[in-house]
């Protein structure tokens, strides 16, 4: 998970880059406002992913064949019989 995380960290910062060495001659007030729209965006993604790289991460472990559903009710009856009174035997 924290690969990912670098590895689009250092795509938001070519991307910024690149956006930050365009030049504004030539466009209209739309595409430089589009421009930076883009780049404020960047910035704002890349404040984040920085963030959460420092998150730690939940890591996800299976659950056992003992924790299952199958294995509760196993259990319930085990647990069950023992609680039984044992019959007299003749």
């Amino acid at each position: 998970m924290l690969q990912n995380i670098d590895v689009e960290i250092q795509e938001i910062e070519q991307e910024l880059k690149h956006i930050g060495s365009c030049t504004t001659k030539g466009l209209t007030e739309e595409q430089i406002a589009h421009l930076d729209e883009r780049f404020f965006l960047a910035i704002k993604k890349l404040n984040w992913l920085k963030g959460r790289r420092d998150v730690r991460v939940f890591v996800w472990k299976p659950v056992s064949i003992s924790n299952s559903q199958e294995s509760a009710h196993r259990n319930r009856n085990q647990k069950a019989r023992r609680c039984r009174k044992p019959s007299k035997s003749i």
